[in-house]
C-alpha cells in the first residue's frame, strides 16, 4: 500500500531578520526557489522556506540576498607621468568603479 506525502514549500522574503512574516514570494511543490531578475529591491534582504507536511509546518533559517554589481566606468585611471632619474618615488593613483562587494586595486607592471 503506497500513500503520496502531500508536502508543500512556501518562500518568503523578509525586510531584515526580526520580520518574522515576509511577502510570500514562491509556494507549491517546488524546494528550489528561481528568483529574478536580481535587482536592487533585493539586495541585503532575507528568505526563508517554510515546509509543510501534514500540517507540521518548519522554518528553515534566514539566508541573505546579496546584489553583486561593479559599473564600468573608473573614478579615477591612472596617468602617464614622467620623473628624474634618481626620484625617490612616482605616485600614481587610481580610484575603481563603484561595485558590490567593493572592488579593490592591484598593479601590474608592463601587463
Amino acid at each position: 500500500l503506497s500513500t503520496a506525502v502531500e508536502k508543500t514549500w512556501t518562500w518568503r522574503l523578509h525586510a531584515d531578520i526580526y520580520d518574522d512574516t515576509g511577502s510570500v514570494i514562491g509556494s507549491g511543490s517546488s524546494d528550489t526557489l528561481v528568483l529574478g531578475p536580481a535587482t536592487f529591491e533585493v539586495d541585503n534582504t532575507f528568505v526563508t522556506c517554510a515546509a509543510d507536511i501534514f500540517g507540521t509546518k518548519l522554518l528553515s533559517r534566514f539566508a541573505a540576498i546579496r546584489v553583486s554589481y561593479i559599473e564600468t566606468e573608473f573614478l579615477l585611471e591612472p596617468s602617464d607621468t614622467t620623473v628624474q632619474a634618481g626620484t625617490d618615488h612616482v605616485r600614481m593613483d587610481c580610484m575603481p568603479p563603484h561595485g558590490n562587494p567593493k572592488p579593490y586595486v592591484t598593479w601590474t607592471k608592463n601587463g
